[in-house]
């Protein structure tokens, strides 16, 4: 017999996705962004709340993963399945968070406006586009807004009717000095220092790459933003940011699928049909070569990495399969 080609393997992998997609309908994620990070009964209990509500509601969703990061006082929680259930379950979430955690007493070192900072619903599989995940999206801040009046949210990408992208927004509002401008009105609701404000949108999925650098020098992190971020000319759909965290620099990319093919390179690839993204060994490449003109390195271990869409799918459909509301067996501080 002969080894099959890589071509026919991601064609059968890709049939085999498409098959294991067709159990269910417009699959989603959500990687909610909380501003709490330290105290782990109030994580546990949003975990408990959530995983209750989403077993009432018949398993349509599960929480995938939970990354939480004590330095920064943040947690993400990866929520996914079935478009109606993840909006249930991310509602509960919220609430739940938002009746916890108070803005005005946070403390942390990454930049933050609410007790829920940050809500992206992106889609999963191919039933599902960016307009459906910015009409869930939507809906989700409605609910929570009836639920707590106090709650206030801008919105973004698909969620926005001028269809303007999360970095735009959070400087609009103050985001990244972490205090509200109060300059223009939420789009929903009335600020309230306790409860903050929250982004709410749609985008192509987005994967988290942390990479943290054996320096205390910030002006070598700013180096690497220099070469490595879209708007500064390096690799297209990377945004980042670097803060001194756990004894060191971490440069934290937030890398975009995209769909411009005239942005086909080497150091892109294919993710889904039509939509790609920069490969991460790029990013640590570029990383690499510009740290050792100041003869600094990688920390071997600190590389942190999201889901991929393909690995966020597989394991969706596998907790569903299994009616898993809980499909993580502990709190990472590696994978988000």
């Amino acid at each position: 017999t002969c080894a099959l080609s890589d071509l026919t393997k991601l064609i059968l992998l890709d049939s085999l996705l498409q098959e294991m997609c067709l159990k269910y309908h417009q699959l989603v994620a959500c990687l909610i962004n909380i501003s709490e990070g330290r105290q782990e009964n109030i994580i546990n209990s949003i975990v408990k709340e959530t995983a209750r509500s989403i077993k009432k509601d018949g398993c349509k969703a599960t929480i995938l993963n939970v990354f939480c990061d004590k330095e920064y006082n943040r947690t993400v929680f990866t929520i996914s399945g079935e478009r109606e259930g993840v909006e249930n379950a991310v509602v509960t979430a919220a609430c739940k968070a938002k009746s916890l955690i108070d803005m005005t007493t946070h403390t942390g070192g990454h930049p933050r406006l609410g007790a829920v900072d940050l809500i992206p619903i992106h889609p999963l599989s191919t039933d599902v586009s960016l307009q459906d995940c910015g009409v869930s999206a939507k809906n989700i801040s409605q609910k929570i807004h009836k639920k707590d009046a106090c709650s206030s949210f801008f919105y973004y990408g698909f969620a926005d009717p001028q269809r303007r992208g999360l970095i735009q927004r959070r400087k609009e509002f103050g985001w990244f000095t972490s205090k509200y401008f109060n300059i223009i009105k939420p789009d929903l609701g009335e600020f309230t220092a306790r409860r903050g404000i929250t982004g709410v949108g749609s985008t192509h999925y987005m994967t988290n790459f942390n990479i943290t650098l054996e320096t205390i020098n910030i002006e070598v992190g700013r180096r690497v933003l220099q070469r490595i971020r879209e708007r500064e000319g390096g690799f297209r759909g990377v945004s980042a940011m670097c803060f001194s965290h756990q004894s060191g620099i971490e440069v934290a990319c937030n890398v975009d699928m995209f769909e411009d093919k005239d942005s086909i390179s080497e150091d892109t690839e294919e993710i889904m049909d039509g939509v790609y993204r920069t490969k991460f060994s790029a990013i640590e490449r570029v990383t690499a070569e510009t740290c050792s003109e100041d003869n600094v390195q990688i920390r071997g271990n600190s590389v942190i990495i999201g889901f991929t869409p393909e690995e966020a799918r597989t394991l969706t459909v596998a907790a569903l399969d299994a009616s898993q509301p809980c499909a993580f067996e502990q709190i990472s501080t590696t994978h988000m």
